[in-house]
């Protein structure tokens, strides 16, 4: 596991046995996030400096501030070139946010003008409709959010939010408090939080629910979205008793189906 040192950008990789304190930084990439005209990122093992984003400067430093010297972020933290990197990544991220100190949730869409705002405010933003964020909305034990201009604007816990999360996300309270309770709940209905979800690439919509479904399975960029969704409930299959992977509901107009669901979304 890679982390980015907080005041120095460089990359570092550690083990299971001797992780630092770290942050990890829960955002949603678009065409036009800027970089840091100022700051590389250097990474030792590569031999190589990476491009900084300027969110990525900005959780630095929300970090640095609470005592934090390290952070996790997909853009510097996975060498997307290398297909070990990337099976880690995907099987080990479930543990990694379970195991962080804090998680920093950018919402680049959320209203920095100061005022209290509403669930149809916070229900606008694109965050609740992307693949990967789903697991970093549950897994971690600590979750902050922060507006457009990195303004607090609550945490996972706090009461007036914990209400608004559950309601947009269709997760319960429980779950989003307590991530040790999210295998009390059936497969069916965590697949269910995952129906309206995607992702850049079409693979991640199951990917994205390796670690929620409790399995591991390799990662086969290119395989297609309804063959990837088909392995994970395999592996489902043989790794659990829960038959609930089973009461999933057709949105084409098929006569005959096989037994298993081609998507999240048949799960609605």
């Amino acid at each position: 596991m890679k982390l980015l040192h907080t005041q120095t950008y460089r990359l570092d990789e550690f083990f299971d046995w001797d992780y630092p304190t770290y942050a990890i930084l829960s955002h949603t990439w678009r065409s036009y996030d800027a970089l840091s005209s100022s700051r590389l990122a250097y990474d030792p093992r590569l031999d190589r400096c990476l491009p900084v984003h300027e969110k990525v400067i900005q959780a630095c430093q929300q970090a640095d501030a609470k005592g934090i010297h390290h952070l996790w972020v997909d853009s510097l933290c996975i060498d997307a070139s290398s297909t070990a990197d990337l099976n880690e990544a995907v099987n080990g991220s479930f543990r990694w946010l379970r195991k962080s100190a804090l998680c920093l949730v950018y919402l680049d869409d959320l209203p920095a003008d100061g005022s209290v705002l509403g669930e149809n405010t916070w229900r606008h933003c694109r965050y609740w409709s992307r693949a990967w964020t789903l697991q970093e909305l549950i897994a971690p034990p600590r979750v902050e959010f922060f507006d457009a201009n990195w303004q607090h604007r609550g945490s996972k816990s706090s009461p007036e939010l914990l209400p608004i999360l559950a309601n947009i996300t269709g997760i319960t309270s429980r779950v989003l408090l307590d991530c040790d309770t999210l295998f009390d709940i059936s497969i069916a209905v965590r697949m269910s939080w995952a129906a309206e979800r995607n992702a850049g690439r079409e693979e991640d919509t199951s990917y994205s629910l390796i670690g929620i479904s409790g399995v591991a399975m390799p990662v086969r960029y290119g395989e297609g979205a309804e063959q990837a969704f088909l392995r994970l409930q395999q592996k489902i299959l043989l790794d659990t008793r829960d038959g609930s992977i089973l009461a999933w509901r057709s949105i084409d107009k098929q006569d005959i189906r096989g037994l298993l669901a081609r998507s999240p979304s048949e799960f609605r």
